[in-house]
């Protein structure tokens, strides 16, 4: 035989942890690939992994009992990006934007004018200060493109001075990117003339607004189908896009021993997963990561093979 040694230098969290070894056929190439028609070209996404072998892709594979709050996984990404980054210089900048002041995954959203037309500019912001490098796209809702915002580092916080300004007529509009490194670092806001905030999204997934009295498309999140994965000794749940947008990126949490709770942003979940995008009408299964069983020991619920019951929120934040 062969005797084989491990040497994990790991600078994410330095010091004393459990790692597992897990033999598995090697993964042969892409899943879910799909392609979205754009002006002129077609852009195509994948998944690189299976999500049950990828925790970054998907968090709750981890145990409940290791999951921390999703703002705790998110500054431990600072973290690790600030040691990786350690030798990188870094750029003086006067316009400071306080990283608190902005959520770490920035929800798609939209607002509506009832005035004729509009004079609006386009701001992107980056939590880390380095700008993004994925090109972004305005167009109208029958494919016209506008304008292409070229990814760049901004030497800031966020793009100065903003994109545009662009004169606008009434109809609806469409933002999109390039998928690119540190994509939940980068969110973006559409204002108008006066300042008010039109449209704000995150760069994962196309995001539609409104000049005037139209209807936006949306997506609508739904759950179904709550199931025990008894291989990955994991909850299993369905969320399905029943709306008629993409949705952005999302986290589902599960409720094992707490009661279900529908507040958004509520601590009492026990275990998260994190959804980069949904299409209109496409349904995923999502985990709430192995470990259940020993879990309901731990927490005194665990009474033999039987009747229990879990809750899920879909889109917490």
């Amino acid at each position: 035989g062969e005797t084989l040694f491990f040497f994990w230098d790991d600078p994410w969290n330095p010091g004393p942890f459990t790692w597992y070894l897990y033999e598995s056929p090697p993964q042969n190439g892409p899943e879910n690939l799909t392609a979205t028609a754009g002006s002129g070209q077609v852009f195509l996404e994948w998944d690189p992994s299976s999500p049950n072998v990828n925790s970054r892709e998907n968090p709750g594979s981890s145990s409940p009992e290791e999951i921390g709050s999703v703002q705790d996984a998110y500054e431990q990404s600072l973290v690790k990006k600030e040691i990786m980054n350690s030798n990188r210089p870094l750029r003086a900048n006067d316009n400071v934007r306080d990283a608190n002041q902005s959520q770490p995954y920035h929800l798609p959203g939209w607002a509506q004018r009832s005035g004729r037309d509009a004079t609006v500019t386009i701001t992107l912001y980056d939590s880390y200060g380095d700008g993004y490098s994925g090109n972004g796209y305005l167009e109208s809702l029958d494919g016209e493109q506008i304008d292409t915002l070229l990814g760049s580092d901004w030497g800031g916080f966020e793009s100065i001075p903003p994109f545009g300004p662009y004169n606008l007529p009434d109809g609806v509009y469409v933002i999109y990117f390039e998928e690119a490194p540190w994509m939940s670092e980068t969110t973006w806001d559409v204002e108008d003339e006066s300042g008010n905030v039109i449209a704000e999204g995150d760069v994962y997934s196309l995001t539609y607004f409104a000049i005037g009295d139209y209807e936006v498309p949306q997506a609508d999140l739904s759950a179904s189908n709550i199931t025990f994965n008894y291989p990955e000794d994991a909850l299993n749940v369905d969320i399905t896009n029943n709306g008629d947008a993409m949705s952005g990126q999302f986290y589902v949490v599960y409720y094992i021993t707490t009661e279900t709770n529908g507040d958004c942003e509520n601590t009492t979940y026990e275990a998260w997963a994190l959804v980069s995008n949904l299409d209109p009408g496409a349904t995923v299964t999502v985990g709430s990561g192995s470990g259940l069983l020993e879990y309901l020991e731990e927490m005194g619920a665990w009474v033999g093979y039987g009747t229990y019951t879990f809750g899920v929120m879909v889109d917490w934040a």
